[in-house]
């Protein structure tokens, strides 16, 4: 709108300049006449110079200063005519664009009411005579300058209508960019206040499952100091269970390790595919993985452990099931459905070593369900289901 304000400045300084000139032309062969018409004139430039640079802050000077332009730019066109007809449009298009519907409706009425009278006392002639005979015409001639200026409002008013809409348009798209910048900052503090409650959570998670094992490791381990040369076979079962608390500290301290190092700026599926290059490039094992749904809709702690159960099931086909092939698929709808099927040696019976007990322990996390199909030379598969809460 700035832009629109300055043109309008320049095109009233050539505007009143030019007809300025026209003033001159018309009056110089009358020195009195061009002395009145040309300080008039000045006046009424410099009027209107002051009320489009808004010196007039006032409603109501602003409303005075455009009555006297126009009655005093009515007084000008009717004494002198020719192109000073000029001015009628002048004050229209100013009162139309910049002028607040009400004011500029009220406002136009106005000046189309004057221009009208003006215009018609211009052409008429003070003979009774000549009224009589040339009345129709005037009236003619004075409407087809008034139907020239109402269409002339209404394609300035339609102007005002496209500028306004783009300024709408302009700063709508502002204040949707800040907005958006915020929410760009609110999923950042929130990104990190997860991060941070994730961190405590898996803090406490350590402490509690670690200080858990240590002691029970601690009170086996003293035990069965004292009982080593009284009862060997208590020991070697005391011992066993050492080994076990041990190996299951271990393992959910390389989760939490895994968990805390884990890069939050991959997604579940970027970290699948990633898995899936990494062990075809072997050459060992040839690992298929399909999706249905969105990995996405999972919430960061569930692609956490997801991602740990396919891994854990992985290794284990690997060491436990000599397979050369393992397919992988995850469905996404009304929970989550994994399904892991490899073509290793199976078996007959399903012992559960230290691999599928933390399979088991990952989606018990999750109160899901886990089911397991083996035999003999028929591989070995899982079956895992995590329900919607």
């Amino acid at each position: 709108m700035k832009k629109t304000f300055k043109y309008n400045l320049y095109i009233n300084i050539i505007l009143h300049f030019m007809i300025g000139i026209e003033v001159i032309n018309r009056t110089k062969a009358h020195g009195h006449n061009l002395k009145i018409f040309l300080s008039i004139f000045l006046f009424l430039s410099i009027n209107n110079y002051l009320r489009v640079n808004n010196y007039f802050k006032n409603k109501v000077s602003l409303i005075i200063s455009i009555l006297i332009y126009l009655i005093l730019g009515s007084f000008i066109v009717y004494k002198i005519g020719g192109y000073t007809d000029i001015l009628y449009f002048m004050i229209i298009y100013e009162t139309v664009l910049f002028g607040s519907d009400k004011e500029a409706l009220y406002i136009t009425l106005t000046s189309l009411m004057v221009i009208f009278i003006s215009s018609l006392a211009r052409k008429v002639n003070l003979s009774t005579s000549f009224i009589k005979l040339n009345f129709q015409d005037y009236i003619l001639d004075v409407s087809m300058l008034m139907i020239y200026l109402i269409f002339f409002c209404l394609l300035v008013y339609s102007y005002k209508i496209v500028v306004f809409e783009r300024l709408r348009i302009k700063n709508l798209n502002i204040e949707l960019e800040k907005a958006y910048g915020e929410i760009l900052e609110i999923n950042k503090k929130v990104k990190e206040l997860t991060l941070f409650e994730e961190r405590n959570r898996i803090a406490g998670e350590i402490h509690d499952f670690l200080g858990h094992n240590l002691v029970a490791l601690n009170m086996n381990l003293d035990v069965a100091n004292k009982v080593v040369d009284k009862d060997i076979n208590m020991c070697k079962v005391l011992l066993k269970k050492s080994k076990y608390l041990a190996e299951k500290s271990m393992d959910s301290l390389r989760d939490a390790v895994y968990a805390l190092n884990e890069d939050d700026s991959k997604s579940l599926k970027d970290k699948i595919n990633e898995l899936v290059e990494e062990i075809n490039s072997t050459r060992i094992l040839e690992l298929n993985i399909a999706y249905v749904g969105d990995l996405n809709e999972i919430d960061r702690y569930k692609q956490s452990l997801v991602y740990r159960i396919i891994k854990e099931s992985i290794s284990n086909s690997i060491k436990h099931g000599q397979s050369s092939k393992i397919n992988i698929f995850i469905r996404i709808k009304d929970g989550i459905r994994i399904e892991i099927i490899d073509d290793g040696k199976g078996c007959n019976f399903i012992f559960k070593g230290n691999g599928l007990k933390g399979i088991e322990d990952n989606v018990n996390k999750l109160n899901g369900n886990i089911v397991y199909r083996a035999k003999i030379d028929e591989g070995f598969q899982i079956f895992i289901d995590f329900y919607n809460e």
